[in-house]
């Protein structure tokens, strides 16, 4: 069964099958609002940083941010090094 991916409740759902087995993988992404409210940042901003490419997003009707994507670009852009 080939791979068919789709939007779902918040949850982007991939589903694919090996012989009898179904595989079900899920990422949460999160709207541009979702997002602006997080950061506390007006969402024209993080709009901004996806035109620019330093948030990366993908577009499923809407911008949509993987979480581990928001993760990455916060401990990108802190002032804090570990």
């Amino acid at each position: 069964m080939p791979l068919q991916s789709f939007y779902h409740f918040g949850q982007f759902l991939t589903l694919g099958g090996i012989g009898s087995k179904i595989i079900v993988m899920t990422k949460k992404y999160l709207s541009i609002e979702e997002v602006a409210k997080k950061l506390s940042l007006n969402y024209k901003t993080i709009f901004r940083y996806i035109h620019n490419k330093k948030l990366e997003a993908t577009k499923i009707g809407r911008w949509r941010i993987d979480e581990d994507e928001l993760k990455s670009f916060i401990k990108r852009s802190s002032n804090i090094k570990k």
